[in-house]
């Protein structure tokens, strides 16, 4: 309860339920005197892609993108886009922030010759396409949440594995200077095979681990039966 700078009144506040809190005075109704609280702001939307960039110095970043919806260079301002054919976008980001994409339907993903050390597509369902060449990631990329992805592309970057596969579009994924090893090679080679996917291009070429041996049962199998075309 407060006072009135108007004149002398009792203030009580109340919610109903989950709606706008209103405001009464203790003589008679909603009060006409005082103005209401500004309602809350609205809730940021769900970011569904995330990139981080490696670099001291601002940086002119480039991505291709076919979908609609905005993206923040880490500015807090959002620009839109909305594009039916894959289209390059050009920004300047600044050392240390974080690029968001917010959109419920992004397809293509696709950077070349970027400094990316971060990539989170976890959020993004939709996506058919991420292409991702000549940067720094490493470690293991999950795709457990993309369930829809055709075309992959790591090259020239330091990832192991891929995790959580579970999309059975899968038909062109190309992993060349990456450093996956013969295990995870085989994991991601027995996934395509027990799957049944067909007429696909599976290119290991290049690790830094050292040569992909394709000799294997799992690999015939695929290049055999299954209409791969496998290299290594």
């Amino acid at each position: 309860m407060s006072g009135c700078p108007v004149r002398q009144v009792r203030h009580i506040y109340r919610r109903n339920g989950g709606g706008p809190i209103t405001n009464y005075s203790t003589i008679g109704g909603i009060c006409k005197i005082c103005p209401p609280p500004p309602p809350p702001p609205p809730p940021p939307p769900p970011v569904n892609i995330r990139v981080g960039l490696q670099s001291a110095v601002p940086v002119s970043f480039s991505v291709t993108v076919m979908g609609n919806g905005t993206y923040d260079s880490g500015n807090g301002i959002l620009v839109p886009f909305s594009v039916v054919s894959p289209t390059t976008i050009t920004m300047t980001v600044q050392p240390g922030n974080i690029v968001l994409f917010y959109s419920t339907d992004i397809t293509i993903f696709q950077m070349v010759g970027q400094p990316v050390s971060l990539l989170d597509i976890s959020n993004c369902p939709t996506l058919t396409a991420v292409i991702c060449n000549q940067g720094y990631l490493t470690g293991a990329f999950d795709i457990s949440t993309n369930p829809n992805i055709n075309e992959i592309q790591f090259l020239d970057t330091l990832i192991t594995e891929l995790t959580g596969v579970i999309s059975t579009s899968l038909q062109v994924i190309l992993l060349g200077g990456a450093a996956f090893t013969q295990e995870t090679a085989d994991q991601l080679a027995n996934y395509l095979l027990t799957n049944g996917l067909l007429n696909g291009f599976l290119d290991v070429s290049n690790q830094t681990t050292g040569a992909i041996d394709i000799t294997g049962f799992v690999y015939t199998g695929l290049i055999n039966d299954y209409g791969w075309s496998i290299y290594n």
